[in-house]
């Protein structure tokens, strides 16, 4: 959607280039726009060419050589170079023989793909367009770009001489791949699970120390595992077998164990060799395999990899954080995870000697370890690992008359026999964490800044309040007031007079026009603008969608008057101008064709009666894949549409409406008329100087930051999906590849997306979350700062891009010499997800301060 003259929000001429970071130092790249690989439903012509495929199937037996030289092969593809033993027999099992004479082809190029291949005789040709690109001699593996992306075969594959091949079927090759990442997912997460000092650790941070820090060993009867006096470098986890630990053994000179008392004995399912860790210390006891047994280890070194040297440190502060998710200060309030770990170092961690008392002034505390005992309500009461409890004050803030918080108020409280490690809080350090944080005024005392961060905290969440003041801010959290309700309960009706502002603190609404559903709202969003702002009557109905939902409501005369500023107010028009579910596709006269490809076209269409612009997308229907030959909407669109409803946020493409005929679904939404990013910067702008970058990248952070919030991963993010308004700001569009995460697994294992933007974790066919976006955003950072991609600028074909990114390091122009920039850049660009920045316990508030500068 182009215009004529594309806004920059930063004037090149303000942002000289004497580092060499931009702007004359280095020349654009050009390429052609990034496709992103899609899933598309098999022609007739793949039909008949699959069926000429399986004709040259052969019977032949499976000797011991054949499977040596087959294995081998599997082995040395890099989508299966992880893969285990069975895994391997499994696809080795799973194949077929196939003879193919000198001169025919075996796969060609642009066809889909169904068979993952390995050459067991004669020589075969690649060619990429009609260029011969290298030759395979037998014990080559080919094919598995196309099965694992769903795309078009990148080349063509012709036998030169007569040649005999053992292929596997594409859905039996991608579910082994599946199900081995899946398989060690599990494992992984049930060792970790078992170890009590990861209990803090969320799903995402067990997965990605699973991913880098867990290997296996296995044992022979009679083996050491370790012996008394050894560094303590592993914990392990016992898969199968059976082991036995001794104290005071020795160990002779043919390397056997003998004496010493047996400590315990340990089998599937056991966890040993933690308490030499947590001391880091030596190894007090010897541990000898009984039987054959397997291990899961997790590597001291390999976990300081991931948490920091300090990883103890580390572990103890997430597990804390942890148990706060459970304290009603926190969990109501609605702390980003960065401002939980604000309070959680604010927090002392102390040990506590056994029958010492713990100190009065102490608003909230958590057992790290051992137990405290005191009296709740004049009952004795003990508290154990995990339990927390909090004073009168700080649960008087935190409930009013209408709830109970189910807080644990003690008092007299004293660490047990054995003693105890606590983290604990003053009310004044609280006060001043919060301060330091921005969410609660300085003069205010520390048993009133509870409730007021809390409305501070979910008035921020509200795009229509993000660019207002600090004092404002402030004003706006002493107007709110609290409002419950249960399901089903009526919010307000249509037609009724409106006197009140809601923004959605925790739960969901539904939107009704005329009895029928057209929206739904979830947390953060906000509802009840329009009559207040137009002085109007309710033009909708809103109704509580989930078992209760929380509001904080704001009154006519504050909202219009002490609140609302006039970029607010042009803000908050502009939006119910684009929510007016009224339009029908009679009121909408075509202006101009701004957009054809595969899926339809795009047009630029005018109210006829109030002369709003928007962009029309027209998506044609597909015959229905069960073989009835009905024309049904896609999916993907389905799901497209769904996501974007449920985005409110500034900078992400607003969905109007969405209109079906029997042949096609149409989906208006807002127009945008500054173009591409893709355009702006590979044709016009160029190589972009920092002020240039620091603004669209901090916005696309900003983007990010909001669709991760949702629970979605976006998984194509490109210049060519980020468009710019009239003004210069970002919009992020086209939701067709993007995902809601299940918050159970946080993984998705579908390999989806566009080459040059793929993280490495994607490529392997492993389970992936929200940190292939991060990758994708280093890319374009790259490519914004250095005129070209990072990996695979000059490849000739896919295998080689997708090589380039799984090996190649990174390297940056000479001239490129931004010292920080280079920084972010490379910690974006970690090939390993578990050490991305932004992929961490603190998200994309570390990419935020390391941008800063």
């Amino acid at each position: 959607m182009a215009a004529e003259d594309p806004a920059s929000p930063v004037d090149k001429a303000e942002d000289p280039t004497s580092e060499g970071e931009g702007g004359a130092a280095f020349k654009r790249v050009p390429r052609t726009p990034a496709e992103a690989i899609r899933f598309a439903a098999q022609s007739a012509e793949e039909k008949e060419a699959t069926a000429a495929l399986l004709a040259h199937r052969q019977p032949r037996d499976k000797d011991q050589a054949t499977r040596l030289l087959m294995m081998s092969g599997i082995r040395a593809n890099k989508f299966c170079q992880a893969l285990d033993e069975q895994s391997v027999n499994d696809l080795w099992d799973g194949m077929e023989h196939f003879v193919f004479e000198a001169g025919e082809t075996i796969i060609k190029q642009g066809e889909r793909g169904h068979h993952f291949f390995v050459c067991q005789e004669g020589d075969l040709t690649v060619d990429v367009g009609g260029t011969a690109a290298k030759n395979l001699e037998p014990g080559s593996a080919f094919g598995g770009i196309s099965l694992l992306y769903n795309c078009p075969r990148t080349a063509t594959v012709t036998a030169k001489s007569k040649a005999r091949l053992w292929g596997v079927d594409g859905e039996v090759f991608r579910r082994i791949l599946k199900e081995h990442s899946q398989k060690n997912a599990a494992e992984n997460r049930k060792f970790l699970d078992a170890l009590q000092i990861f209990s803090g650790l969320d799903s995402s941070q067990k997965d990605r120390i699973g991913e880098l820090a867990l290997y296996s060993e296995a044992h022979e009867a009679g083996s050491r595992v370790f012996i008394e006096g050894e560094d303590a470098s592993a914990i392990f986890f016992v898969k199968s077998g059976d082991m036995t630990e001794w104290k005071g053994s020795t160990v002779g000179a043919d390397g056997k164990v003998s004496g010493g008392t047996e400590i315990a004995k340990y089998s599937n399912g056991d966890v040993f060799g933690v308490k030499s860790v947590l001391q880091a210390g030596k190894r007090e006891t010897t541990v000898v395999a009984q039987s054959k047994c397997e291990l899961l280890v997790i590597g001291v070194k390999q976990l300081k990899e991931v948490l920091g040297e300090d990883f103890l440190s580390v572990l103890e502060r997430s597990f804390v954080l942890s148990v706060l998710k459970h304290v009603p200060m926190i969990s109501q309030a609605g702390l980003s995870v960065a401002q939980r770990l604000k309070i959680v170092q604010t927090m002392i961690m102390s040990n506590v000697e056994s029958e010492q008392v713990v100190g009065a002034d102490v608003c909230l505390g958590v057992v790290i370890e051992g137990q405290i005992s005191g009296k709740e309500n004049g009952e004795p009461k003990t508290l154990q690992r995990g339990d927390w409890w909090q004073d009168e004050a700080l649960g008087s803030a935190i409930h009013d008359a209408n709830r109970v918080a189910g807080s644990l108020k003690m008092s007299e409280l004293a660490a047990g026999s054995s003693g105890a490690r606590l983290a604990t809080l003053r009310a004044e350090d609280l006060a001043s964490a919060l301060r330091e944080l921005g969410l609660s005024p300085v003069a205010m005392a520390p048993d009133e800044v509870i409730g007021h961060m809390t409305k501070i905290l979910m008035a921020k969440k509200v795009p229509i309040f993000r660019g207002i003041s600090e004092e404002q801010i402030n004003q706006l959290a002493t107007s709110l007031v609290l409002k419950r309700f249960r399901r089903g309960a009526c919010v307000f009706k249509q037609g009724e007079v409106g006197d009140m502002f809601y923004i959605v603190s925790s739960g969901e609404v539904k939107v009704l026009i005329d009895d029928k559903q057209v929206r739904l709202l979830g947390a953060g969003t906000c509802f009840g603008e329009r009559a207040l702002l137009f002085n109007e009557r309710r033009s909708a109905t809103v109704e509580v969608a989930s078992n209760e939902a929380e509001f904080w409501t704001l009154g006519r005369h504050a909202f219009l008057n002490e609140v609302i500023t006039e970029d607010m107010r042009a803000e908050l028009i502009h939006r119910i101008t684009l929510q007016d579910d009224n339009v029908t596709m009679r009121l909408l006269r075509h202006v101009k064709l701004i957009g054809a490809g595969a899926f339809g076209s795009v047009r630029l269409v005018e109210h006829r009666q109030k002369g709003v612009r928007y962009a029309l997308k027209r998506v044609r229907k597909q015959k229905d894949s069960n073989g009835s030959g009905e024309l049904v909407v896609p999916d993907e669109v389905l799901q497209e549409c769904d996501l974007l409803a449920s985005m409110d946020h500034p900078f992400v493409l607003r969905l109007v409406k969405s209109f079906e005929t029997a042949n096609s679904l149409y989906i208006l939404t807002e127009l945008i008329t500054g173009g591409q990013l893709f355009e702006q910067t590979n044709e016009r702008m160029g190589v972009l100087g920092v002020k240039q970058a620091q603004f669209y990248v901090g916005s696309l952070v900003c983007i990010l930051e909001a669709v991760h919030g949702s629970g979605i991963v976006y998984r194509d993010l490109k210049p060519e999906n980020v468009m710019l308004d009239e003004r210069g700001y970002l919009k992020l569009v086209d939701f067709g590849l993007a995902k809601r995460l299940d918050p159970e697994l946080g993984k998705t294992y579908t390999a989806v997306g566009t080459m040059l933007y793929m993280a490495p974790e994607l490529i392997r066919g492993k389970g992936y979350g929200f940190e292939v976006d991060v990758w994708s955003l280093g890319v374009m950072f790259f490519e914004m700062v250095c005129g070209r991609v990072p990996f695979g600028p000059d490849a000739e074909d896919e295998h080689e891009l997708l090589g380039s990114i799984l090996e190649d390091e990174l390297v940056f122009p000479g001239r490129f010499n931004d010292t920080q920039g280079k920084k972010l850049i490379s910690g974006m660009l970690e090939k390993q997800p578990e050490k991305r920045i932004g992929c961490g316990v603190n998200g994309w508030e570390d990419v935020k301060a390391q941008g800063q500068p």
